[in-house]
């Protein structure tokens, strides 16, 4: 198991920063990472999104995890490795995009919502495999998954909030990737990084009692 493979798995919690002003990227980041949350995910379709990913990276980088997310081409894959990215997303599977993440060095974490889904991103390589939408989906939906997909590594994103995420690791999940309801946009327009760094504790601690938690 790689590096980044194992910190996805180990800190269970993904910041999606998607639209995040790049001025206020860097602050985001140490706000999130105060409060325990060190693995980021930043959406190709932000304004300045690998530029954040540099920044992120040479700031943060010996203590943080930084993804790209919400890539859909090969071209951004190449580029996502060389803004310093350790890994890539995507809201769905496709297969080219599995392989040139993997040939890139990285851990290659597409979507899917069926079976097949999930079954045809493994076979191409898939490390993670991100169940999305989740909160429409529901924590059942991932126990069900792992009925027959037993030892599957799923990220649940989409709808993840402090109500349902115990219920999602309760469930299997091994990692939960948190955008509006993590990263809000009112918190970072009002620089109230207090504020971010208390709300980012809410969900590690929400997360380590679950992981403790038996099996419902």
């Amino acid at each position: 198991m790689s590096d980044t493979l194992r910190t996805l798995e180990t800190s269970g919690l993904v910041a999606i920063l998607r639209g995040v002003p790049t001025d206020a990227a860097e602050a985001t980041a140490a706000a999130l990472i105060a409060g325990g949350v060190t693995t980021f995910e930043v959406t190709c379709n932000t304004p300045g999104a690998l530029d954040i990913v540099a920044a992120l990276t040479r700031r943060f980088g010996a203590q943080a995890c930084i993804g790209v997310g919400t890539v859909l081409t090969v071209a951004e894959v190449v580029a996502a490795r060389d803004a310093g990215a350790r890994f890539v997303l995507s809201p769905g599977f496709k297969p080219e995009v599995v392989h040139a993440t993997k040939a890139a060095g990285l851990v290659a974490v597409p979507g899917a919502m069926t079976p097949s889904e999930v079954i045809a991103a493994q076979e191409a390589g898939a490390d993670i495999v991100k169940i999305f939408p989740a909160g429409t989906l529901g924590p059942g939906y991932i126990r069900n998954l792992l009925g027959p997909l037993d030892g599957s590594r799923f990220m649940v994103v989409g709808g993840v909030d402090l109500g349902n995420i115990p219920d999602f690791f309760r469930a299997g999940a091994i990692s939960a990737g948190i955008g509006g309801h993590l990263v809000k946009d009112a918190l970072i327009r009002d620089r109230d990084w207090a504020g971010l760094t208390a709300l980012a504790a809410r969900f590690v601690a929400c997360v380590a009692e679950a992981r403790v938690a038996p099996p419902r």
